[in-house]
């Protein structure tokens, strides 16, 4: 709006006073749900993140009884333990090679493992590099895959950009194994970017679908939450 026209009546004033108002009012709701994110966040991606890489670490395929899917787990399980008595480098000097020469699931569980052990040493970039990876790769179960995005997507929830990691876990919200997860994830970047109705809308589609009891209530019970603020 142009000087001249302020200056020529009242009701231009007025105009403008309502449009700063309103956007006053925005700024505060962006400044209130930037505190649901804050208060939250953990909340929402602790647990997810959690699950991921403790399921990926040590799950197994019971169907495989053959020697050499048990010669390929007493190396994964030997990586596993070395990890957690302090032996970093070399639990991943063996999850490299499992990940190179293994003949069974194995291939895929020990860059799982591999990613894991690099997140948690602060090689981020690298960590998310073999999440990027794997959940790419048509030659891992859909199970990893599933796996491999959601930790991809739980460990970048605070920094990366909530368009591209939605797009991320969009596959992930039709399958009811993964969709609670998928959901939660969801819905902190909806947070992030200042959409909470969306986030609740994400979250009650989840919950109506037939998910694990337990999952059905956590769901319910974050929906409580926002909904209340």
């Amino acid at each position: 709006m142009s000087t001249d026209t302020q200056n020529s009546c009242d009701a231009c004033a007025k105009r403008t006073e309502d449009a700063f108002a309103r956007e006053v009012d925005e700024e505060l709701r962006q400044e209130r749900l930037a505190g649901l994110w804050s208060r939250y966040r953990w909340a929402f991606c602790g647990a997810v993140v959690a699950l991921v890489l403790g399921t990926a670490g040590f799950e197994v395929y019971r169907s495989w009884h053959t020697q050499v899917r048990l010669t390929e787990s007493d190396v994964f399980e030997q990586a596993v333990i070395s990890a957690q008595t302090g032996g970093q480098e070399a639990a991943l000097d063996m999850l490299r090679d499992l990940s190179r020469t293994a003949r069974t699931g194995y291939r895929h569980l020990a860059r799982m493992e591999e990613a894991g052990l690099l997140l948690r040493a602060g090689k981020t970039a690298e960590g998310l590099a073999i999440l990027d990876e794997l959940r790419r790769t048509r030659r891992a179960p859909a199970g990893i895959r599933a796996l491999a995005a959601l930790a991809f997507v739980g460990h970048q929830a605070d920094t990366g950009s909530p368009d591209e990691l939605r797009a991320v876990l969009q596959p992930l919200l039709s399958d009811a194994a993964f969709a609670p997860m998928a959901a939660e994830l969801t819905a902190v970047l909806f947070i992030r970017a200042g959409q909470k109705a969306q986030a609740i809308e994400v979250l009650q589609k989840t919950a109506q679908m037939p998910v694990a009891p337990e999952m059905q209530e956590r769901l319910n019970g974050i929906l409580s939450v926002l909904e209340k603020e």
